[in-house]
């Protein structure tokens, strides 16, 4: 469990999230932004009422290759 700040760019505060081995980062405007950030999540933490949430990602299952290969074959097929 860690909550750590970092200004990537000049004038750009990160607050990077390590729990129960996933990472995430968040970023936030200003360094007490961070700081307030900071102490709020680790607060969460130590509460345990936060949890990293997994990216969100829209995920198409690819067709299997007999799917693949029936439609490929009645979309090429000459007359």
């Amino acid at each position: 469990m860690g909550v750590k700040i970092r200004e990537k760019k000049p004038g750009e505060w990160w607050v990077f999230i390590n729990h129960k081995g996933k990472r995430t980062s968040r970023k936030v405007g200003s360094p007490e932004a961070a700081k307030e950030t900071k102490s709020k999540i680790e607060a969460h933490l130590t509460l345990k009422q936060f949890e990293v949430a997994p990216p969100k990602r829209k995920e198409e299952v690819p067709p299997t290759y007999e799917e693949y290969a029936t439609l490929w074959r009645e979309t090429k097929s000459r007359p």
